[in-house]
């Protein structure tokens, strides 16, 4: 056997390198051979290393070799069932299983019908059975992984009768694989039990010891289904003795069978109560608590199974103590409701109430809840991913909702949301009297609805959230039943704007830009909250030297009037089609001086009737008219200087440097200058 396995192993490295060889001939550019024998040479390296159960390394290979060559779609396989190897979320290797089948995806060592597989087994995992089905059906043969994906989507749309049939043959099919067996046992517990599935189930158990060595565990999935007394007996013991290590593993994955086999044996009186006791309250596991984010030992256990023990558990004494325990419990609490043994929920205690909680009802690795206590009941829920928060004042009443960087605030009590239940566990310990000292779980109801923004908007206070346009800046807005009625923008706690509104939509906005306690900016609305003018004062005396005025058609005039007479000094018109036009008067000789853009940059300049010549300077968007002065570069820097004191798109400035007097104006993106005494 182990010749034969040595044989096969060499045999594929072999066609690995014939492979390699082949590939490597395929591209004649030198730096696309470069890349892709790197990409081969990872390829080569991922699958050794996934043939030698080192999952990290070959995902990490697998990693590097992505980046060297994306369409290889063998990177992306291994990666996906490196880390289902490694319990990573479903749901980031059904994306990566998925990517690997995608149009264009090339194929090198594996093939597309190993990656459908894989994608079949994710999805029936995360209980997508329709697609795990249509997969299945792509494939162009079967195998023993093909036809437990299909009996699995079977059971889980509810063909029962199909699934059962396909598990009969199954087991002549793939006779030595146990995986049918524990599917049956673990899809049927719990039901009526019809003649077929009667007489499947005692060919299954007349199989058992070709079985037992490989899954263990079908030695107690089998129990339900044998009527036998004493065979029970004989396997509960033969497990226990031979494959049962209470004290050497805190795997949460093995939790189930060392709890269930407790119960098993108890039930059938292979070990008394007070050693089951001990045992089920021994067990330990390593668990990552999503508080304290970190992996932390704590006891744990199954939910049913502590319903369960308490049913059979009669001495006094022992449920006295286990209500002690149960009063101060500081552990793990897990379910799995859908019997697949995949574990959908788990709550973590402290002082026998719940501390925190997640929730995975679809199995995607990623909880849909994650939940905080106050001692028992939910103080902030978390959404998949953290895309949201929700915090309470007294559940189920909501008090803030945080969702993509905007937190809403509700009225108190107006909003009512409970996608979580505190429920007292039925373990009988408790009397009508007792009703506050019982044990309590938390539940996920299925049937809940997410909040729906124009929900939350109608019954928030205000909303915040930060502004992109200022650095710390965060803009309030205040509601009356979804309405807006004012809003606020502040920075470091001092106001920086105030917008009132009218029928839901803004009419005035006051901005104080400079933080000295004065709103220079003043921006009105028209009546169907479109922006319309904006005004700002510069001195501080209620008339406004800067104006912007927006029409209907898509043009925008800006106006600059420095004496505040009414009458402006500069004006530019940007017109729908990106052509603008900008006039100023000149301060000595009273005209009207006028440019013209096309696609944004200057071409024309009119002195009244004549054009004027643009000279450029070495600043970029500094032209000169007419002339450059003598000393030009020290005039330039003079020009750059004075006009990055404003942010103002129009201004213009009059200045003296070595007895030349300067008249400048910007408009338009472009700063154009004078000289006016010569």
């Amino acid at each position: 056997m182990t010749s034969c396995k040595f044989y096969d192993c060499k045999l594929k490295y072999k066609i690995l390198a014939f492979f390699l060889l082949i590939f490597t001939g395929l591209y004649a550019d030198q730096s696309d051979r470069v890349n892709l024998s790197a990409a081969l040479s990872c390829l080569q390296n991922s699958s050794k290393l996934f043939t030698e159960e080192k999952w990290k390394d070959a995902l990490f290979e697998a990693q590097l070799g992505e980046v060297y060559d994306p369409k290889t779609a063998d990177f992306l396989y291994i990666q996906a069932i490196c880390s289902l190897k490694l319990n990573y979320p479903n749901e980031d290797i059904l994306q990566k299983a998925d990517a690997a089948c995608a149009d264009g995806m090339i194929w090198r060592l594996y093939d597309i019908n190993a990656g459908r597989l894989l994608a079949a087994q994710v999805n029936a995992r995360m209980l997508k059975y329709g697609e795990a089905l249509k997969l299945i059906n792509l494939l162009p043969f079967d195998s023993a992984e093909s036809d437990y994906v299909r009996a699995d989507a079977l059971y889980g749309l509810g063909r029962h009768e199909e699934a059962k049939t396909l598990i009969s043959e199954a087991l002549d099919r793939w006779a030595f694989n146990p995986s049918f067996a524990k599917l049956f046992f673990l899809r049927e517990r719990g039901k009526k039990v019809s003649f077929f599935g009667k007489k499947l189930a005692e060919h299954i158990i007349s199989r058992l010891y070709a079985w037992q060595d490989e899954d263990p565990s079908l030695l107690l999935l089998a129990s339900p289904f044998e009527t036998r007394s004493e065979d029970n007996i004989r396997r509960l013991k033969l497990y226990r003795g031979m494959y049962l290590p209470f004290s050497e593993s805190h795997d949460i994955n093995g939790l189930y069978n060392r709890s269930y086999s407790t119960l098993l044996c108890l039930r059938y009186g292979i070990i008394d109560e007070q050693t089951a006791v001990n045992e089920f309250l021994s067990a330990k596991v390593y668990y990552f608590n999503p508080i304290l984010k970190e992996y932390i030992l704590t006891q744990a256990m199954y939910e049913s199974h502590l319903v369960e023990l308490l049913r059979l558990v009669v001495n006094t004494k022992l449920r006295n103590e286990f209500k002690t325990f149960l009063s101060a419990y500081e552990g793990l609490m897990v379910d799995d409701e859908n019997g697949d043994l995949i574990i959908d929920s788990q709550i973590y205690y402290k002082n026998g109430r719940p501390w925190c909680a997640e929730f995975d009802p679809l199995q995607t690795g990623y909880p849909e809840y994650t939940v905080e206590c106050n001692f028992g009941i939910p103080l902030v829920i978390h959404g998949k991913k953290h895309s949201y928060s929700v915090s309470y004042d007294s559940y189920p009443a909501v008090k803030n909702f945080i969702k993509d960087g905007k937190r809403y605030t509700m009225r108190p009590l107006d909003l009512n949301w409970a996608p979580i239940e505190l429920k007292e566990l039925n373990l009988k310990l408790y009397g009508m009297h007792q009703k506050d000292q019982a044990f309590f779980s938390l539940k996920a109801d299925k049937n809940i609805r997410s909040i729906h923004e124009g929900t939350l908007v109608y019954s928030s206070a205000f909303s915040e959230e930060n502004t992109p346009y200022i650095d710390g800046g965060i803009k309030k807005i205040f509601f009356d039943k979804g309405i807006p009625i004012k809003a606020e923008v502040t920075v470091s706690g001092e106001l920086y704007s105030q917008t009132n509104y009218r029928n839901g939509l803004p009419v005035f906005e006051h901005t104080d830009k400079n933080g000295d306690g004065y709103f220079e900016t003043k921006t009105e609305y028209d009546a169907n909250g479109i922006l319309n003018r904006i005004y700002i004062d510069l001195n501080k005396n209620k008339l406004y030297e800067y104006s912007e005025y927006y029409e209907k058609n898509g043009t925008v005039t800006k106006t600059w009037d420095s004496n505040e007479d009414g009458v402006s000094e500069i004006k530019y018109v940007q017109y729908e089609n990106g052509d603008a036009q900008t006039e100023w008067i000149h301060p000595k000789f009273n005209k009207i001086i006028q440019v013209n853009y096309k696609e944004g940059k200057p071409y024309q300049l009119l002195d009244g009737k004549e054009n004027v010549i643009l000279i450029p300077s070495d600043k970029g968007k500094l032209f000169w008219l007419n002339r450059n002065p003598v000393e030009i570069e020290k005039i330039n820097e003079k020009i750059v200087e004075i006009f990055n004191q404003t942010s103002l798109p129009i201004v213009s400035y009059v200045f003296s440097i070595n007895n030349i007097e300067v008249f400048a104006v910007r408009s338009g993106g472009f700063v154009f200058a004078e000289i006016v005494n010569e």
